[in-house]
Formats: C-alpha cells, structure tokens, sequence
C-alpha cells in the first residue's frame, strides 16, 4: 500500500496539499462507473474485465472490499442502485438493462428481470452500454458505445438514452461512437454530456418532467489544450461539485481534469499513476474526497482489442483523493 502527496503552490501564500491514495493494495482490470452510495458508506464499482470480480463494493467504515460474480457468468457496464429496494440494482448488460440481486457481502449476484433493451437491430451488434447514472428524478440516462472504439473507419451509430417505466426508451443524443460521462447541474438545470471521441463535452437544458433535454452548445473542447492536435487521450467519465465544476476522467491520459464549463477553463489537472483512468465520484461522510476508478487493462482507441502496451504500477488501482477543497454530491437511486 502507497500514497502520493502533491502539494500544489499559488500565487498567493496558500499552500494546499492533496492525498491519492489508493483504497487497497488489490489490482483489477478495468473498473468503471463508481457510485458513491450514501446509506451504507460505500463505493460501487464493477470491473468491465474482470472474470471472478464482477461487483464491487469498497464499505469504508469497515475499510473492506466485497465481491461477487454474476452467477450466469454476465458482466455489466454499470451499477445503479434502485430506489426503495434494497439489494437491488439497475445493470447495464450488452445493450439491456437487468435487475441484479446482491447483498453486497455475497460472493455471487443473481438476475431476476430485464427492465429494457436498445439497439434492437442487428445493426447495433457492435453496441455496448457505457456510463450510466440515475438524474435528480430518479429516471435512467445511460449512453452505448462501439466495440472498435473511435476507430476511423467505425459508423457512429452509439446513442444516449434516458428510460422510465412510464414513458419508455427515448433517444437524446445520437451519432456517437463512445457515449461518456453524464451529469447534471441542478440549480441550473443544466445537463453535461462527455462525447469521448470527438473531445467535447456538451451542455443542455434539463427538463426535470419531460426528462428531456435541449438548447445544445459545447462547453469544452478538449483538441484546446493540445493546440488544436487530437489528443492521444479521450475523456470518459465525469461528475459535478456544488459550485458546477466539472471533474472528467481522462482514459490514456492518466490525470483527472477540473473544468468550468462557463469559461471553458481548465482551472486543475491532477495526474494519478496511471495512465488508464475510467471514471470519478464524489464520496466520504462529507462528499469531499473525489474516487477514481483505473485500469491495468485498456481498450486500444484505434481498434477496440485489449492494448498490449503495458502500464504503470499504479494502474488498476482505484484511489480516493483527499485534500481537493471542492466537494460534490452522492450518487442516486433509480426508480423503476
């Protein structure tokens, strides 16, 4: 086990001193889509390649880590915990989404019920869910993505949805080959989207009672930081602080950035040590420490095969960073 401490000087005399330290000393594949869960004081994760390490569950009152398998052997793309159920969740499997059983000690999950499905036509069977989360209203909005990634020669045909049981399946956004990270500001009912492969996130006008969204305009353009270059890096996950600061993971770019989408700034790059970091969540008893999930494995951008570059020793950790002076908001329930 290891920590890193940066210490970050301003022009000011204020000194402020962050803390990356990883949760254990355990190395996953690839974990995605954390989720701080309020009640019980854990972060939910699943492990996107992992055989025996499916779910996850990080209880940092006992300071433990609990996992379990999907007993038919499938692996989800996420975890939302659904609304006065306990030990149940919404899973994104494939381009379906299932009701997964598990009490969060327990080594093996179960599935008892599909919710819905998307891309029905054979079309989409390169198609996969991507990030995912429940809105202040407690609806899905979940996103897909290509199995070949950002390749060149891929049809962006990947999509964002959002779903209630009462109004169904709607498209958002479309012409995508890798949905990112989702959130939303609530005071100002704006909604943020990641679109990974083009580098930019975008932002909307939310309507909490339609649950749709409008008024497109992109917020950050991410080829700005490189002097108009394509990044060899994408954004992927994303979560917001109270003040409506963006915090965006980058995957291949192994740092985490702060942005304001108002002034299209970047206002802080924090790097971790690796260069695989697949999304971030805000958590802790004061929701002041920001968790970062990585990956010792990676999708190659090009291609969508498992790369075969190796990656730091960092990698494959998931970390939580204190001392960041910004905090955020608690991952929701879903109701179905």
């Amino acid at each position: 086990m290891y920590k890193i401490c940066i210490t970050f000087c301003f022009l000011s005399s204020f000194v402020a001193s962050i803390e990356i330290i990883p949760i254990s000393s355990d190395v996953w594949n690839h974990t995605y889509s954390p989720h701080w869960d309020v009640e019980t004081q854990s972060l939910h994760f699943v492990d996107f390649l992992s055989e025996n390490r499916v779910l996850n569950r990080y209880d940092m009152c006992e300071n433990r880590i609990y996992s379990a398998t999907i007993e038919t052997n499938q692996v989800p793309a996420f975890m939302i915990p659904l609304k006065r159920r306990p030990f149940q969740f919404a899973g994104g499997i494939d381009r379906s989404v299932k009701v997964i059983n598990w009490d969060g000690r327990d080594s093996v999950a179960t599935i008892s019920k599909n919710l819905f499905r998307v891309e029905q036509s054979s079309k989409y069977d390169g198609n996969f869910w991507s990030v995912s989360k429940a809105s202040p209203s407690s609806r899905f909005y979940g996103g897909t993505y290509r199995s070949v990634i950002c390749s060149l020669s891929s049809t962006a045909n990947a999509s964002l949805y959002r779903y209630s049981k009462n109004i169904g399946v709607g498209r958002l956004v479309k012409n995508l080959k890798v949905s990112g990270g989702i959130d939303w500001n609530v005071k100002e009912r704006k909604f943020y989207h990641v679109d990974s492969c083009n580098g930019i996130i975008r932002e909307f006008d939310y309507d909490p009672k339609t649950m749709n969204i409008c008024n497109e305009r992109i917020v950050f353009k991410f080829r700005d930081i490189d002097g108009d270059r394509v990044p060899s890096y994408i954004p992927l996950g994303l979560t917001i602080d109270t003040k409506g600061c963006l915090w965006v993971a980058l995957y291949f770019g192994g740092a985490i950035l702060k942005i304001d989408p108002k002034k299209s700034k970047v206002m802080r790059k924090i790097e971790l040590p690796t260069e695989i970091v697949t999304g971030v969540a805000f958590g802790g008893r004061n929701l002041d420490i920001l968790f970062a999930t990585t990956g010792s494995k990676a999708f190659s951008l090009s291609s969508g095969e498992i790369s075969k570059t190796p990656f730091s020793p960092g990698s494959g950790h998931v970390y939580m960073i204190k001392g960041l002076g910004a905090k955020g908001f608690p991952g929701r329930e879903m109701c179905i």
